[in-house]
């Protein structure tokens, strides 16, 4: 048996994209983000471009991401649960958030091994009219043990 490399497979996600709007676009993001593993201590900074300059009306943003979870096999543990999403110094998931909850908890893989996510979020709070990049940062705040996360695409609709 050969040596393993991570990321393994630890999930799939579907992203389907229909007419919409003239007014409306849709990107997916995932150049220099899918399969880069970061802890959440320090953490992950980058900035996405907008397709169109945000009219604050809507903005939508999905993430799709592996390996983080709420714990360690059966046991939860704080600081693998508590990572927080900030968009353009918004915080939009994790504690301080309106959603509470991080965006790396493996929700999509209930019960075990939690380890892929698929979450979305009304950022329009965050892209005020005239916006044209998305800031996005997500870390825990420096606790031990850290979880990792490896990004796999993110999503983003402007109206």
């Amino acid at each position: 048996m050969g040596t393993q490399r991570v990321p393994l497979m630890e999930g799939a996600s579907l992203v389907i994209i229909g007419k919409g709007t003239a007014k409306q676009r849709v990107v997916i993001y995932d150049k220099g983000l899918s399969g880069h593993t970061f802890a959440g201590s320090p953490g992950i900074s980058y900035s996405l471009i907008l397709p169109i300059t945000a009219t604050g009306k809507l903005t939508l943003f999905e993430s799709i991401g592996a390996d983080g979870q709420q714990g360690k096999s059966r046991l939860a543990i704080q600081a693998y649960a508590d990572e927080a999403t900030l968009i353009n110094g918004v915080t939009i998931a994790g504690p301080g958030s309106n959603f509470n909850d991080g965006d790396w908890n493996g929700s999509a893989a209930r019960p075990l091994p939690q380890l892929w996510d698929d979450v979305g979020h009304d950022i329009t709070a965050a892209t005020p009219n005239g916006t044209t990049t998305l800031d996005v940062a997500i870390g825990n705040g420096g606790e031990s043990p850290s979880d990792c996360m490896t990004p796999v695409a993110n999503i983003v609709q402007v109206q």
